[in-house]
């Protein structure tokens, strides 16, 4: 995937829009390297903050799929 990046900044009361170009790259396969290689460390610390970080983003993901499923706004407090 290609990710299209839009910064929008205000200086002196004018708004200025700038895309910055990225390149390509399979999103999946960089999420999945990363966490691999932190499970293969033996940094215990570590591997508790990815797992944090990743309990946030099925979180996330969850309050989006109930969002769209009963049309209302879910707060994530609400995820268990």
């Amino acid at each position: 995937l290609k990710p299209e990046i839009e910064v929008y900044t205000n200086e002196n009361f004018q708004d200025k829009t700038e895309q910055l170009d990225a390149p390509a790259c399979n999103h999946f396969e960089l999420i999945f390297d990363a966490f691999c290689g932190v499970v293969l460390e033996n940094d215990d610390d570590k591997r508790v903050e990815v797992y944090g970080k990743i309990l946030n983003q099925a979180k996330v993901l969850e309050a989006m799929r109930l969002s769209a499923k009963e049309n209302r706004k879910v707060n994530i407090d609400e995820i268990n």
